[in-house]
């Protein structure tokens, strides 16, 4: 199947602590700066200089210094230079089993279920304006 080939070939963080940070990858150059992959676990990337175009499933999103971008888990995604200013970003990509807690409760199932199960999606996009 052409998904599965997609399928990104790292492992993010152990067992004891499934979390990987990414901190300040530059893109000077050249317009990728994501390749289309996905991965089992959740993502954050925020972009700290410069602007990028990210493509999340069929999603298009243009992100200014300042903004980040939310990748649920399973969800295809790359990222494009936008302009002739290089790009920084930083990503922490976990495992979504890291937001559960031992014992169910109120937040697990109104959040942290909805979440992972993927029948609450946040947005995709988040600005320096909202709250």
């Amino acid at each position: 199947m052409e998904r599965e080939r997609l399928r990104e070939d790292r492992i993010h963080g152990n067992a004891m602590y499934p979390v990987s940070v990414y901190p300040d990858i530059q893109q000077l150059n050249g317009d990728s700066i994501l390749d289309c992959h996905w991965h089992d676990e959740m993502e954050f990337t925020m972009v700290t200089q410069g602007s990028a175009v990210f493509q999340i499933d069929m999603n298009t999103v243009e992100v200014q210094a300042g903004e980040a971008i939310f990748i649920n888990r399973g969800e295809i995604h790359a990222g494009y230079l936008k302009g002739d200013v290089p790009c920084v970003f930083s990503s922490i990509v976990f495992n979504p089993e890291l937001l559960g807690s031992r014992t169910f409760d109120a937040v697990q199932e109104k959040f942290i279920g909805p979440l992972v199960h993927k029948t609450v999606l946040p947005p995709y996009h988040i600005q320096t304006d909202e709250a």
